[in-house]
């Protein structure tokens, strides 16, 4: 819709906005809520943006990875008049390395730490801090979508109900679902609930919360998207987005069973003590 702003790709400027969102979002979040000291914060704000780094790399991999049918083997980058580019992304991707990422540095942190000053730089385990980011990661989510309509990919299906035509006709003469800004709004509710609502099982579940519903909703909204996404999964009649929305969706479950087994055998030994 919007190619260029202040210069710049639109998705490009949107990512930005994103990214510094999350960071300042994240900050008061250690210093409101956890009320972290200053080596502890800066430590968590340096390996939250090396996990967001390695991240972006998975999610570099993983486009490639989803492509394969359709490319004829792994390409990870290709020709173009300006030059070379980066064939593309997935957000999937860049959470999941980010995630996986975080909880590995914050481990070889710990470890570095304790064998040289004999405590640890984090002193929050991994799941406050992954909770903490939460909130975050749905607010750059957020913006990544608004980026994604302004430049026009990720675009929906041919529809009249919230239908946009692109620009110069990019994606046809008829108006398409507007199904990034449908997306960007559920990213937004799941801000604002992680954000205001006090609940203490909100407050400790906040991750599960924001992986489950969005990939409840990533899993539905797929249907009404018409960009390629790549064939991996096609022969199951599900596109890329789809197959991990249903692992992150059995992950979530698994999980929270897991939680509450260890919470009800925890109970168990603490009224056993006191009997």
């Amino acid at each position: 819709m919007f190619p260029n702003i202040l210069g710049i790709s639109s998705y490009t400027f949107f990512a930005a906005l994103g990214f510094a969102s999350f960071i300042l979002v994240f900050i008061l979040s250690l210093d409101i809520k956890l009320k972290v000291g200053k080596n502890e914060l800066l430590g968590a704000v340096v390996i939250m943006i090396l996990a967001m780094g390695l991240g972006l790399l998975f999610a570099w991999i993983l486009d490639g990875l989803f492509k394969i049918p359709d490319r004829g083997g792994l390409v990870l980058w290709q020709r173009t008049n300006a030059g070379l580019q980066l064939t593309g992304i997935t957000w999937y991707g860049m959470l999941i390395g980010s995630l996986s990422s975080l909880a590995l540095l914050h481990y070889l942190a710990n470890l570095i730490f304790v064998k040289k000053k004999g405590k640890p730089l984090l002193e929050n385990n991994r799941r406050t801090y992954l909770n903490t980011a939460a909130p975050s990661m749905a607010l750059a989510h957020f913006w990544g979508r608004i980026g994604c309509f302004a430049a026009g990919c990720c675009y929906g299906v041919v529809s009249n109900f919230l239908g946009v035509v692109y620009p110069n006709r990019t994606h046809g003469a008829y108006p398409r679902f507007a199904v990034q800004l449908v997306e960007a709004g559920i990213l937004l509710a799941i801000f604002l609930v992680l954000m205001l609502v006090k609940n203490k099982k909100v407050q400790d579940n906040r991750l599960f919360i924001y992986l489950g519903v969005y990939a409840v909703a990533r899993f539905v909204l797929e249907f009404f998207r018409d960009d390629f996404r790549g064939g991996l999964f096609a022969f199951m009649g599900l596109s890329p987005a789809q197959f991990v929305s249903i692992c992150l969706i059995i992950f979530v479950v698994c999980m929270l069973i897991l939680d509450n087994a260890g919470k009800r055998q925890k109970n168990m030994v603490i009224k056993e003590e006191d009997s």
